[in-house]
């Protein structure tokens, strides 16, 4: 493993963290959802570029087949980008923080899905991970309930 994995992984977490609270701040300013996530893929796209440009990549990156480029274009437009507008748009519904925690439920759905599709099996360490996880949700989302708990918002 590279030394700057770990460091990079850190770096990516605090700006997952963060990613709530400077979407109500931007809110708080007027910000639309699709000003928000231009402005987000943006700045993305530009320090990709300046990051495969700084480390050499480019040649690399032209010798992709142009349907794995397709596919990766199409993939982040449509799936990441889909999911992202429908977290920032539940943003304007809920909590930062119970937003935050809903959305970290995803191992739990990704992992059932994995096994109903036959791509991966339940052990004891799995079923156990998932029931801990679960039973965290239920909390979250009892005490959440205790206030008001926008539906929509959780849907999204």
């Amino acid at each position: 493993m590279s030394p700057s994995g770990p460091a990079l992984c850190l770096a990516s977490a605090a700006a997952f963290g963060a990613m709530g609270i400077f979407g109500k701040l931007a809110y708080d300013e007027g910000v639309t959802v699709a000003t928000l996530l231009s402005v987000r893929f943006s700045i993305a796209a530009a320090l990709f570029w300046l990051l495969v440009t700084a480390t050499g990549r480019l040649r690399e990156l032209r010798r992709l087949p142009r349907r794995d480029v397709g596919l990766a274009l199409a993939l982040g437009a449509v799936g990441y980008g889909a999911q992202a507008g429908g977290y920032f748009t539940a943003l304007g519904r809920l909590d930062a923080s119970l937003l935050s925690l809903l959305l970290y439920t995803f191992p739990v759905i990704v992992t059932v899905a994995a096994v109903a599709l036959g791509r991966d099996r339940f052990s004891g360490r799995t079923v156990a991970a998932l029931a801990l996880a679960s039973v965290g949700l239920v909390l979250v989302l009892a005490g959440a309930a205790a206030g008001s708990l926008d539906p929509v918002g959780t849907v999204l």
